[in-house]
């Protein structure tokens, strides 16, 4: 029974953070690479069941270096899912977030008339407000700290072309303006209309990598929307877009709703992903994976040493002027050495030779007792035993 459970429960957990990492990856570079990752895999396990051992060698050291690569690359994407899918740092997302300034409605109505001032006089601008997360960590260059008071002559002078810092965002924290100029990561998602521009790709960006909001402030396109979690919504008034940010920004808002997360609506959406994980799961479970294997066996074919057995010639050498050797029954030795595992699967077999000195040998039956001084191999190679361990042979006299 505990067996069945143990079992259940191993399933459960793996599918939902592989489903919690596919979600968020999805149409994005880091998914491409995810893929290519585990093709390569794939592959490894395949040239591997079949006896390649050159390929699935190479294949292994091919794996791991996308892996490192991987996650160096989207080491902000770990972060971002690590912190969405462990309930610890949710929890203290929240408490800080009790003790955290909300902002009042004056000012954000002041922000609502000074994003639309912005777009009257044809400004573009991108405005960050934080909310539970910390965005230092996420921004590319953290731009100036300025922790001044939200005022529509402030964000004019921000976002005018002759501001050093009109390219960058602001960061709005606690109701104030923190920093201007920053420099946010871009959105990797492949799904982005081709008429949203760098500015837009910026907001989606910093929204997909935390839970801050955007607004952008398009003077191209004459308008203004607003981003949260990677989704653009399009703002027609100043109203809408102080209820917006109001419903987004109280202290209230963004808690976690257990009861919500497990309706029938949110298990059944996008079923056929889940059951796809899921079922890769199972047939891994029965078929893929041995039950012995640990992380701590997983460089074990590059540390840990194992035996091999091997037929070696004989040859022999040092016999006497005056006598030859007759056809002897003994042509090869069976020889069991030890090595490391990635050392023994490619060690040429003609390296190995076992050679008899004959020297003080006389005319008639012989017989030889075989020591490790008669092997010969490379250094990094035990001798564990050999069979036969006596060869008999027989010389005669030359005619």
């Amino acid at each position: 029974m505990w067996n069945n459970l143990n079992y259940l429960i191993d399933i459960l957990i793996m599918w939902y953070l592989i489903y919690q990492a596919y979600k968020r990856f999805n149409n994005s570079h880091a998914m491409q690479l995810l893929i290519r990752i585990v093709s390569i895999w794939i592959c490894y396990f395949i040239s591997k069941h079949f006896g390649l051992h050159l390929t699935s060698f190479l294949l292994w050291i091919v794996c791991i270096t996308f892996l490192i690569l991987f996650l160096i690359s989207f080491q902000n994407d770990i972060r971002k899912i690590s912190s969405e899918i462990n309930p610890l740092v949710r929890i203290i997302a929240m408490i800080r977030k009790v003790f955290k300034f909300t902002p009042t409605n004056n000012t954000l109505s002041i922000l609502g008339d000074s994003t639309f001032q912005l777009l009257e006089k044809g400004l573009g601008a991108i405005v960050i407000i934080e909310r539970k997360e910390d965005l230092d960590s996420i921004f590319r260059s953290p731009g100036e700290k300025i922790d001044a008071e939200i005022r529509t002559a402030l964000m004019e002078s921000i976002f005018n072309s002759t501001s050093p810092y009109h390219d960058g965002a602001i960061h709005i924290q606690n109701g104030k303006i923190l920093r201007v100029g920053c420099i946010l990561p871009l959105s990797e998602r492949q799904d982005i209309p081709a008429s949203y521009g760098t500015r837009h790709r910026a907001a989606l960006g910093i929204t997909e990598s935390s839970d801050a909001l955007a607004i952008i402030v398009s003077e191209e396109r004459r308008e203004i929307a607003v981003i949260e979690n990677g989704e653009i919504t399009k703002i027609d008034t100043k109203e809408q877009l102080t209820e917006w940010i109001m419903l987004r920004t109280k202290s209230n808002e963004n808690s976690i709703d257990f009861k919500n997360q497990f309706t029938l609506n949110n298990l059944t959406n996008n079923w056929k992903s889940k059951f796809f994980i899921l079922a890769c799961l199972i047939l891994l479970s029965n078929f893929g994976i041995d039950e012995k294997v640990t992380p701590s066996k997983i460089l074990s074919n590059f540390s840990e040493s194992e035996t091999a057995r091997y037929k070696v010639p004989i040859s022999f050498y040092n016999i006497p002027k005056n006598l030859e050797l007759e056809l002897d029954n003994f042509k090869v030795i069976e020889l069991q050495v030890s090595g490391r595992k990635n050392i023994l699967n490619f060690l040429d077999e003609e390296k190995l030779m076992i050679r008899l000195n004959l020297k003080n040998s006389e005319p008639g039956e012989n017989s030889y007792k075989i020591s490790s001084r008669d092997v010969i191999m490379p250094d990094f190679l035990k001798i564990v035993s050999f069979s036969p361990k006596k060869v008999l042979y027989r010389l005669k006299i030359k005619n």
